[in-house]
């Protein structure tokens, strides 16, 4: 038998779910996964690693709901991705405002921050353009 990614797996068929304890949350943001458990959670450490949430957008035009509104609910399996050195993201999820080729990692909020400490996931900001009228950060990962 070939081998094959299990976490490949796991991020579309949905075997985790967002803990039914956390918040709703939208596409752009990173959770830190407990695998045991099948559930991810808001990170609490900028030192385990993160998973991108990017849930297909699963709404009709007739519900009116803004693309930029799209939430995942708790309880709701969610599609994430483990981003490996050199790839990139775009989000416009972040604590605070960062400029071009500033180092970033994932904060306590799920969201890029300023990098602190030593973070097992870095990233820099290589653009940041306009995301549904907001501004968004275009990011590479680094390690």
């Amino acid at each position: 038998m070939a081998g094959f990614v299990i976490n490949g797996n796991n991020k579309y068929i949905g075997t985790v779910k967002l803990g039914s304890g956390e918040q709703d949350l939208h596409n752009g943001t990173f959770l830190q996964v407990s695998w045991t458990a099948g559930t991810a959670a808001t990170p609490n450490v900028n030192t385990q690693v993160a998973y991108f949430v990017e849930n297909v957008i699963d709404t009709v035009d007739e519900q009116q709901i803004d693309d930029a509104d799209f939430v995942v609910s708790a309880g709701s399996y969610v599609r994430i991705k483990k981003m490996i050195p050199g790839e990139m993201f775009v989000t416009d999820k972040a604590t605070t405002d960062v400029a071009v080729g500033a180092e970033v990692d994932v904060g306590t909020t799920g969201t890029i921050t300023a990098t602190s400490g030593s973070p097992v996931q870095t990233f820099q900001v290589v653009e940041k353009p306009t995301l549904w009228g907001a501004t968004a950060y275009k990011c590479v990962t680094l390690d």
